[in-house]
């Protein structure tokens, strides 16, 4: 299922999990799944088969990335996978 923004809340459900360490200026290094993968978000670029076979399409790792820098697109797509009422 896609947000508004088309957002795929399937990945960004496992991105939340991931671990994402700022390398530069909008370049990443996320992991906590099978392998590490970098990424740069000026380029909008993951280094991970999903990213390239998406053709492009935000992959978990992109998104976790996203999140690291406040992205108020995902930060608001966050609410999608949040129960009303709170947890």
């Amino acid at each position: 299922m896609n947000t508004a923004s088309g957002i795929d809340l399937a990945r960004l459900r496992r991105a939340v999990h991931l671990d994402a360490d700022r390398t530069a200026d909008g370049r990443y290094r996320v992991w906590g799944g099978a392998q590490m993968h970098l990424v740069n978000l000026r380029r909008g670029l993951c280094d991970c088969t999903d990213f390239e076979l998406r053709r492009g399409q935000p992959c978990k790792h992109l998104l976790r990335s996203l999140l690291a820098e406040g992205d108020p697109d995902v930060l608001l797509a966050l609410r999608d996978l949040i129960p009303a009422g709170g947890v």
